[in-house]
């Protein structure tokens, strides 16, 4: 699938250390994982300082919208230790005797006309339990763009959306930014990180290449694997210090969101 002029190829295999993960359908070569520390030099980084804690009390408003366009309320994201709560209007919201509503939290842009099941939202839960782990599936989740609540219908052989989206809020984060120091700069392909740098309507982007190492990308940039997992927070769920090959890393601190140029389709 094209995502601002670059393409992520449809591949399969990921080495994590001694496993192989499966995802899109078809084969190829994985980005392996590793512990090695980032060694210091011209093109590497010395251990990183300890990322900027993100405070507790309200971290995100916005304004939730129906799919047809009615304000519905204001939405206000507050933290509490390791948990996030969504306090919105709910008086709007359909019976949902079956208990199918889902609230989800979506870093991708899109249109409300567009169908939520097709790659849309990435984190989801039935209605007031997702702020409940969010901290601990994502321990900097201000690169999520939106609050979304939709309502799965069943499968739609007829090519209908089966998951059509109800409401939704642009979230705004007034949260510091916790890692202020990663600005990566390309020390030139080396092995291990052999793959394509490209410049998109400003954004550094880099495609991994079959036989990438983690840490070597992370080396090549000068920066820790930790701050490359930061700059790249969804690639594979659950997964630390990997990703696909032929994937696209994103290199911008200011744009860790639209996670469709960072994940093969």
């Amino acid at each position: 699938m094209a995502r601002r002029g670059v393409l992520a190829a449809r591949l399969t295999a990921v080495l994590m250390t001694a496993t192989v993960l499966t995802g899109c359908a078809g084969m190829g070569a994985g980005v392996g994982a590793t512990t090695e520390s980032v060694a210091e030099g011209t093109a590497t980084a010395s251990a990183a300082p300890t990322p900027v804690a993100i405070p507790d009390g309200i971290v995100a408003t916005g304004t939730m919208v129906a799919a047809d366009g009615t304000t519905l309320g204001p939405v206000t994201v507050t933290r509490s230790g390791t948990a996030y709560r969504f306090d919105y209007p709910t008086d709007w919201l359909p019976d949902d005797p079956g208990n199918s509503l889902i609230e989800a939290l979506s870093d991708s842009p899109f249109t409300m006309d567009e169908c939520g099941a097709d790659n849309i939202w990435q984190l989801g839960a039935t209605i007031g339990q997702i702020g409940s782990f969010l901290g601990e599936a994502y321990p900097d989740p201000t690169f999520f763009t939106s609050l979304l609540v939709v309502r799965p219908t069943g499968s739609a052989g007829d090519g209908s959306c089966w998951q059509p989206i109800l409401a939704k809020a642009d979230l705004a984060w007034t949260t510091p930014v916790t890692r202020p120091w990663v600005d990566p700069e390309d020390a030139g392909a080396r092995d291990g990180a052999r793959g394509a740098v490209e410049v998109v309507d400003g954004r550094m982007l880099y495609t991994t290449a079959s036989g990438d190492v983690w840490s070597e990308i992370a080396r090549r940039f000068a920066i820790t694997q930790d701050d490359l997992e930061w700059l790249n927070p969804i690639r594979i769920p659950g997964e630390l210090h990997s990703a696909y090959a032929a994937q696209v890393l994103n290199l911008d601190p200011l744009d860790r969101g639209d996670s469709e140029s960072r994940r093969p389709h």
